[in-house]
């Protein structure tokens, strides 16, 4: 079952797609049970609790730290420590839900409440913070001094991903929760950064083995994920010495299949790099600041009242929100579909989303349909909408090379993170999905690699 895919007139094995087609889910096979592959790991089981990962990295109690004001309310003359802090704390800070004892939940959504993210400051000419490589505490809502003042003009984020806190809950499939998770939080940076006018633009276009080695990152342990340039100019994304690696806790399983996607998806140097980075599409617009007050309230809706219509002006502004310009050098498509269930002025059935305008599909698909897709989970049937993120993913990466992968399942993050935030601001709530891909792909045969399902309506109901 290997797939290729013709690039420049050479027929190539693809690791991308040979990895989505493995971590596939099916109607005939519970989540749970693995494909029967050699690639896949053998024996594994998820969910043992007595190897759940840690949720955060660790670090020696002598190095230096510095905690982070009141993030800032409003735009500043430049990036200081309390814009820095408010980044910080809307896109990937810590808080204990209400009612729920020590149960921590962050900023931004993760499937399973995992959280795989690690998020670094690569900190230049930020005023009040000495230059240098800087973790993220979440916990703590502190920095971590890591390494050195890095090499670069303008100060810049680095998220990079734990695979075995993902991959404990999900195996192989875990590493597309990497990147779900990543754009999630880079859905409320950047919302963030609109709304305080800071340039924020997401890059994908860095050298891996350079960006690990800068934060310290050992892998296959810990992967860079994304950066994001704070400013204008190249981002500081050099290293200019080691850095501490931390501790990530006991026990950690290595996964083949994600090493060799990872490592088939990886830029090997400063060349590849530029050459990946053919245009930074997207800037800052103003368009999703609305929707900063509604992140520290942000949660995913349990259950929703089946049969609750939801106006047409309320899907439009999800929509419109959720699928708004990102700055970055991404340049890759995503196709947004909605499942409509029960819209006022809108006939139940399939839709593409494009340029702002609902074009029907000619297909019979409702809510049993959405039920079935969502791997039989309830809100896919009784939300008054559902979005789906999908692509053509052998097209793309004939087109783009294999880096794409990763850049679609960012971009399906980003666009599912800010669905929250845009349904919350309609008075809706949302719900991410995990989804059967054999379904997906009957549903919509033009784009047949499904990435990622949110659902929208009145949240309530009974459990």
């Amino acid at each position: 079952m290997f797939t290729w895919v013709l690039s420049e007139g050479i027929l190539l094995e693809n690791e991308a797609v040979l990895y989505h087609e493995l971590t596939a889910y099916s109607r005939d096979r519970h989540w749970l049970k693995p494909i029967s592959d050699e690639r896949i790991l053998r024996g594994f089981r998820p969910l043992s609790q007595g190897r759940r990962p840690w949720p955060d990295k660790r670090y020696d109690a002598a190095l230096d730290r510095v905690s982070l004001p009141a993030p800032a309310a409003a735009a500043t003359a430049g990036l200081d420590l309390a814009v820095l802090s408010r980044l910080l704390n809307d896109s990937a800070g810590m808080r204990t839900a209400a009612g729920r004892g020590e149960l921590r939940f962050r900023a931004a959504s993760s499937a399973g409440n995992r959280h795989p993210i690690e998020s670094y400051v690569c900190a230049r000419g930020i005023t009040g913070l000495p230059d240098g490589v800087w973790h993220y505490d979440a916990a703590a809502h502190r920095l971590v001094l890591v390494g050195p003042a890095p090499r670069g003009e303008c100060a810049a984020l680095l998220l990079t991903g734990v695979p075995w806190r993902t991959c404990w809950r999900y195996a192989e499939r875990g590493y597309r929760h990497l990147w779900w998770d990543a754009g999630s939080q880079i859905a409320n940076l950047s919302v963030v950064a609109d709304h305080l006018r800071v340039p924020a633009t997401v890059r994908l276009g860095f050298a891996d083995a350079d960006a690990a080695a800068l934060v310290g990152a050992e892998t296959p342990w810990e992967l860079p994920l994304v950066a994001v340039t704070l400013g204008r100019g190249e981002p500081a994304l050099e290293a200019s010495g080691p850095a501490e690696p931390g501790d990530l806790g006991p026990d950690h399983t290595s996964f083949p299949l994600i090493d060799m996607v990872h490592d088939a998806t990886t830029l090997a140097d400063s060349a590849a790099a530029r050459a990946w980075t053919r245009a930074i599409g997207g800037g800052p617009s103003g368009t999703t600041s609305s929707l900063v007050p509604f992140i520290a309230g942000r949660r995913s809706a349990g259950r929703f009242v089946a049969g609750a219509h939801t106006g047409a002006g309320q899907l439009h502004q999800v929509l419109d929100l959720a699928a708004a310009e990102l700055h970055w050098d991404g340049d890759v498509d995503v196709d947004l579909h909605v499942i409509v269930h029960t819209v006022r002025g809108i006939a139940p059935g399939l839709y593409r989303w494009h340029e702002g305008t609902l074009q029907r599909v000619p297909a019979d698909i409702g809510p049993h349909d959405a039920y079935e897709l969502a791997v039989r989970q309830d809100p896919a049937r009784d939300a008054a909408f559902v979005l789906l993120l999908s692509c053509d993913l052998r097209r793309l990466v004939a087109g783009r090379g294999a880096r794409a992968y990763r850049a679609v399942q960012l971009a399906a993050g980003v666009v599912v993170g800010r669905a929250y935030l845009a349904a919350a601001a309609a008075g809706l709530g949302c719900r991410a999905l995990t989804f059967n891909d054999d379904v997906l792909a009957r549903m919509l045969p033009a784009s047949p690699a499904g990435l990622l399902l949110a659902a929208v309506g009145v949240p309530g109901g009974k459990d």
